[in-house]
């Protein structure tokens, strides 16, 4: 497993962040890709959170998306999308579709992107 991808799964195992749906943040939580920009702005310096009318965006120079993750944090992931899939969702859907973040975080212990 990519060392990144286990910072994730750590983050999403702690407790620390409240899940919410919907965008990567909002006032009561994190989507599990907003966990991952997080912990990428937390470890690299780099992008930043900007308050929207029905969510956060994270921002990195131009690219900013409120739902999606910038390219530059799926990259640091290992991922070769904005979204990427394990078996046959997307992160975000598992995280908007009900999955809880310890669900997700078995996901991403036990499948590798793109193999399913």
């Amino acid at each position: 497993m990519h060392e990144n991808i286990k910072k994730l799964v750590t983050a999403l195992k702690s407790g620390e962040y409240e899940q919410t749906t919907g965008a990567l943040r909002k006032e009561s939580g994190f989507c599990c890709l907003g966990v991952a920009c997080d912990i990428y702005h937390n470890e690299t310096g780099f992008g930043k959170w900007i308050d929207g009318d029905i969510g956060w965006s994270f921002e990195i120079g131009e690219d900013r998306d409120m739902a999606l993750l910038p390219d530059d944090v799926a990259e640091y992931f290992g991922w070769n999308a904005r979204n990427p899939f394990f078996g046959k969702s997307s992160l975000a859907t598992q995280n908007d579709n009900g999955a809880t973040f310890a669900d997700i975080a078995k996901t991403l212990e036990t499948r590798e992107e793109g193999l399913e």
